[in-house]
């Protein structure tokens, strides 16, 4: 009622640069089983906002958080599936590594970013390997197998790392629904 049918399509149909993060001209489409989602969010000075509409089913859901470190949509994502009957996404488990194995992935790595390469440290400390991303602090990396690590101050990010013989060649960065890539310097 408020904007077009074409409007409509255009707001939820990811296009172009946005079609890898799902995200149309003002809304993100999504899906938890078989339905379809259509997501927004937001935030300003410590409050943040997420909602989803089902429109097969008729279902509006919003979550409002007033601290900025809250993890909105993850909670969304969750009540979405509860709601729908669909299962719940459940927390990826913890491996152990040896030294051996966190030593393939030491070393930098220039990372893609929006704004140009920037240089994506691995290194060893106290048994974990820590992350650090040029003039940012370093985060231990908790590992969950396959060349697959996340970080606890972040559940959704994930660090993929390619690796042939034995070495980490490159790796995938995926935060907050994009996706960087960053190649091992020599």
């Amino acid at each position: 009622k408020v904007v077009s049918a074409a409007s409509y399509a255009m707001m939820t149909t990811p296009q172009g640069a946005a079609s890898p993060q799902h995200y149309g001209f003002g809304l993100m489409e999504a899906t938890a089983g078989s339905h379809k989602i259509i997501t927004h969010g937001g935030s300003i000075h410590g409050f943040i906002s997420a909602n989803a509409w089902v429109p097969d089913v008729q279902l509006s859901i919003t979550v409002l958080a007033n601290a900025g470190s809250a993890r909105t949509d993850a909670l969304l994502q969750q009540l979405v599936r509860a709601a729908l009957g669909v299962p719940l996404v459940q927390p990826q488990r913890r491996v152990t590594l040896s030294p051996a194995d966190r030593a393939q992935y030491v070393g930098v790595y220039a990372l893609q970013l929006p704004g140009g390469a920037q240089d994506f440290t691995f290194s060893e400390r106290d048994g974990e390997l820590v992350g650090q991303l040029a003039g940012q602090g370093g985060f231990p990396l908790t590992p969950y197998g396959n060349h697959v690590f996340g970080a606890a101050f972040d559940p959704s990010l994930r660090i993929t790392f390619t690796v042939v013989s034995g070495r980490a060649t490159g790796m995938v960065l995926v935060q907050g629904g994009q996706r960087f890539e960053g190649t091992r310097k020599p």
